[in-house]
């Protein structure tokens, strides 16, 4: 025994699933955006590393974080500019020349950045989809209230 919906039944069930989707694309947009934010700021990071590195001397007289984080430092002089220890992933730091480790910053730099920019096209794409769903439903508000008032 099948049944078959009303118009208004249809238009009502048809704005719920516009609604049920304009929900979900406002959760996709804000994880895109949270996203894009923690690569901004990785490659802000990455900008004042490579800024440091051109800046740091021999002797030199820095402070240095204890705890990861920034809360707690440490005074220390700098013994060898010319050779820095990088992180190169899995718990593995190397000591390498400072330009060497410029040209890995400037790389993950810019894969970083060509990420950020399809986030910046896919955030977009999904604004410009949401905004026109949101028309959407205005419009079938507004023509409710119409034919109610």
């Amino acid at each position: 025994m099948s049944q078959q919906l009303s118009g208004q039944d249809a238009r009502q069930v048809s704005i719920q699933n516009v609604l049920g989707q304009l929900a979900a694309l406002e959760d996709y947009i804000s994880r895109l955006q949270a996203a894009l934010n923690e690569l901004e700021t990785r490659i802000a990071v990455l900008d004042a590393a490579e800024k440091a590195l051109y800046t740091i001397e021999n002797n030199a007289e820095i402070l240095t974080p204890l705890d990861g984080v920034g809360d707690v430092y440490a005074r220390a002089k700098i013994l060898e500019s010319g050779k820095v220890i990088y992180h190169v992933g899995l718990d593995i730091y190397i000591e390498l020349p400072r330009d060497k480790v410029v040209e890995l910053i400037r790389e993950e730099r810019a894969s970083i950045a060509r990420i950020a920019d399809m986030y910046r096209r896919e955030l977009a794409q999904a604004s410009q989809y949401y905004a026109s769903l949101r028309a959407v439903v205005e419009q079938a508000v507004s023509r409710a209230q119409q034919r109610q008032g």
